[in-house]
């Protein structure tokens, strides 16, 4: 049976799909990255986030990932503010 892109395009690519969300790399651009529909990508962490435990791994490494990235907006917009 043939891989799923999931097998063969996101999960060897988790550590990277992170560190380009800290990097402030939207959904859009790391399904670029990963040469995979953007439908795609979101389906998988959505997917993720329901607890499908075939994609929480994926679901959680972009979290963290958007988790840093958030925190420095809002930092900034905070400093903006004062």
């Amino acid at each position: 049976m043939a891989k799923s892109k999931y097998e063969t395009h996101v999960l060897p690519n988790l550590e990277r799909i992170e560190k380009w969300a800290k990097e402030g790399a939207t959904a859009k651009d790391i399904a670029a990255k990963l040469k995979i529909a953007y439908s795609t990508l979101r389906k998988y962490i959505d997917l993720g986030q329901d607890g499908d435990g075939r994609y929480t791994a994926l679901s959680d490494a972009f979290a963290r990932g958007c988790e840093v990235s958030d925190d420095a907006i809002e930092t900034a917009l905070f400093n903006r503010a004062k």
